[in-house]
């Protein structure tokens, strides 16, 4: 029924080579899957406009892997992204991040921005907040029902869905 269901849509939206490798096997629509991931950029973008010219300015840092030309393209996407929103001064990409360096980067980070849909487990999030990062994730499924709640009062963390939703959460 999944499958059968999946099959409909005009247009399916994925954020990772899993992701879509895993829609493209039980949906069988690899030619109207395509895979986006500058949500994060355009939020950064509009949370810097948005910001008192007297603070700091925020530094944006992406970490992930290259493991081949498609991934290579990808990442060239995601730094021309930067260059046209105009906040490539403010980012900084990793690539193929040894261990040590990612623990390093999340020991030092603020927070973590997370804008996967319908994350079932949100190891990512979990992982920036036993880092002591704030959370901000996808107002979905296993970070809405589980992670990012209250504990003893406090707000743990933020959740968004629109760009304006995770500027507003990058500016708190």
């Amino acid at each position: 029924m999944y499958g059968f269901v999946g099959s409909c849509p005009h247009l399916a939206m994925v954020n990772s080579s899993w992701t879509q490798s895993h829609i493209e096997k039980l949906w069988r629509i690899p030619h109207r899957t395509k895979r986006v991931h500058t949500l994060q950029l355009e939020a950064f973008s509009v949370a810097l406009k948005k910001l008192d010219a007297d603070l700091a300015r925020p530094k944006l840092q992406f970490v992930g892997s290259c493991r081949n030309n498609s991934d290579e393209e990808r990442l060239q996407n995601l730094k021309n992204k930067a260059i046209e929103l105009k906040v490539d001064g403010d980012i900084k990409f990793y690539k193929n991040l040894m261990y040590r360096g990612l623990v390093r980067l999340l020991g030092g980070a603020v927070a973590g921005i997370h804008s996967m849909t319908d994350e079932h487990f949100g190891i990512s999030v979990v992982e920036y907040m036993a880092a002591g990062a704030i959370p901000i994730a996808h107002n979905s499924a296993g970070p809405k029902m589980d992670i990012v709640l209250e504990e003893d009062g406090l707000q743990t963390g933020f959740l968004a869905c629109s760009v304006e939703e995770y500027a507003d959460a990058i500016l708190k």
